[in-house]
C-alpha cells in the first residue's frame, strides 16, 4: 500500500514537472519518461527510509505494551529494557543487536532464533531467563553474566565468546550448542544437557558440571589458565566428553 501511494505521488509530481518542462520548450516524450522515473525513484527511496524510521520507533513501544514483536530485524538496536517485566514475551526471530535487557524478567519467554549483528553485544546480565526458549539463537559475544537460565532451552544456540560469569544454567538444555571461547568463571551447569556441545578454549576451570550430560561434548581449556585436575579430566572422559580434539570442530561453520 505504501509503495502504491508513493508511485501515485511520484506520477502526480512528474505530470506537474512535465507541464513545467513544456512551458520552457522541452516537451519530448523521452524527457517526460526520464522525469517520471527519477521522481518515482526518489519518492520510493524516501518512502522506504520513512518506513524504517517509523517502525524503528514504534516497535520498541509495541513490545513494551504487548510483549510481542516477532521477527523484528532492526528495531531493538541499542534499546534499553533494563529492569523491565516481560515474563512470557515473544521476540522470536528478532535482531537484538546492542539491546539492554539487564535485570529484566523474561521468564518463560520465546526467544528462539534471535540474533545480533557482528560486533554488537546484547546485554542480559542478571536477567531472569528461566524456562525460556532460546533454541537456534545466534548470539556470539552476548552478556549473560549472573543470568538465571535454569531449565532454559538453548539447543543448537551459537554462544561463542559469551560471558557466562556467575550464570546459573542448572538443568538447561544446551544440546549441540557452541560455547567456544565463553567466559565460564563460577558458571553453574549442574545437571545441564551438554551433549555434543562445543566448549573449547574455556577461560577457567571454575565451572560446575556435576550431573551434566556430556556425551560427545568437546571441552578444552585456554592455554595459560588453570587447567582441570587429573581427577576432573578422568571424570569428564568417563561421562563421554572429548577433551581437546581438532580445533576445527570447535566452531560453527
Amino acid at each position: 500500500m505504501l509503495i502504491l501511494i508513493g508511485i501515485a505521488i511520484g506520477v502526480i509530481l512528474s505530470i506537474l514537472a512535465m507541464k513545467y518542462i513544456n512551458l520552457y520548450g522541452y516537451p519530448t516524450l523521452l524527457q517526460s519518461l526520464i522525469g517520471i522515473a527519477i521522481a518515482i525513484g526518489i519518492l520510493l527511496s524516501l518512502l522506504f527510509m520513512g518506513y524504517l524510521l517509523i517502525f524503528s520507533i514504534l516497535d520498541p513501544i509495541r513490545f513494551r505494551l504487548t510483549k510481542q514483536c516477532v521477527g523484528c530485524k532492526f528495531q531493538f538496536a541499542n534499546a534499553d529494557f533494563s529492569g523491565t517485566e516481560f515474563e512470557g514475551a515473544n521476540l522470536s526471530n528478532s535482531n537484538l543487536s546492542g539491546a539492554n535487557f539487564s535485570n529484566t524478567n523474561l521468564k518463560k519467554s520465546n526467544l528462539s532464533s534471535i540474533s545480533n549483528s557482528p560486533g554488537s553485544r546484547p546485554n542480559f546480565q542478571g536477567a531472569n531467563l528461566r524456562e525460556s526458549n532460546l533454541t537456534n539463537s545466534n548470539l556470539p559475544n552476548v552478556i549473560l553474566a549472573n543470568a538465571q537460565l535454569q531449565d532454559a532451552n538453548l539447543q543448537n544456540a551459537d554462544l561463542q565468546f559469551a560471558d557466562f560469569t556467575g550464570a546459573d544454567l542448572q538443568n538447561a538444555n544446551l544440546f549441540g550448542a557452541t560455547l567456544t571461547g565463553a567466559k565460564t568463571v563460577n558458571a553453574d551447569f549442574r545437571s545441564a544437557d551438554l551433549r555434543n556441545a562445543k566448549m573449547c578454549f574455556l577461560s577457567s576451570n571454575q565451572i560446575k558440571l556435576d550431573g551434566a550430560k556430556l556425551e560427545g561434548a568437546i571441552i578444552t581449556i585456554l592455554k595459560g589458565n588453570p587447567d582441570f585436575t587429573s581427577a576432573q579430566k578422568q571424570m569428564l572422559k568417563q561421562r563421554g566428553a572429548i577433551l581437546g580434539g581438532p580445533s576445527e570442530r570447535c566452531y560453527n561453520r
